[in-house]
């Protein structure tokens, strides 16, 4: 039908219509990675606020996209450095924070995704010793629940 209105050939039409079809499908993905980049942003936004414009902030997490959370958190930083702090999952949840606070980091995001609700609990169980306090949580889409927790608090 469509070679007859247009004299197109059939290949181009093809092509016309694979494009057509690819193209009404991308705008739904990006959306979902919008959203959960909204989430990274709000969050790496709420770190910078409570920190010192001056100072590289850390952030450590299990989730590979932590790194746009410390992007976000360190936009401000004159020379932020790149670092990548997705942490292995073979730990023992009291001594990551431990080790986490003498690499000089200064949270720790939990994600539903990645990690247990018995994990949280730990983490949470953690958060009630010195120096580890749990800040707040954000719902993301694909992540779930994430929780901040401030590694080396003095308060």
């Amino acid at each position: 039908f469509i070679q007859q209105k247009t004299s197109l050939p059939k290949s181009s039409i093809l092509i016309i219509l694979s494009c057509a079809l690819f193209l009404s499908a991308l705008p739904k993905n990006l959306q979902h990675y919008r959203a959960e980049k909204a989430v990274y942003r709000e969050i790496g936004e709420f770190v910078a606020k409570k920190e010192d414009a001056d100072k590289v902030v850390k952030i450590a997490g299990f989730f590979k996209t932590v790194d746009f959370i410390n992007v976000f958190a360190n936009l401000d930083v004159q020379a932020a450095p790149c670092h990548h702090h997705k942490l292995s999952e073979n730990f023992h949840e009291m001594s990551l924070l431990h080790e986490l606070q003498k690499k000089d980091y200064a949270y720790f995001v939990w994600d539903e995704k990645y990690c247990s609700a018995e994990e949280l609990q730990i983490f949470r169980q953690a958060a009630k010793q010195p120096g580890v306090v749990e800040v707040r949580s954000w719902q993301g889409k694909k992540l779930g629940q994430m929780v901040l927790f401030k590694l080396n608090d003095d308060t």
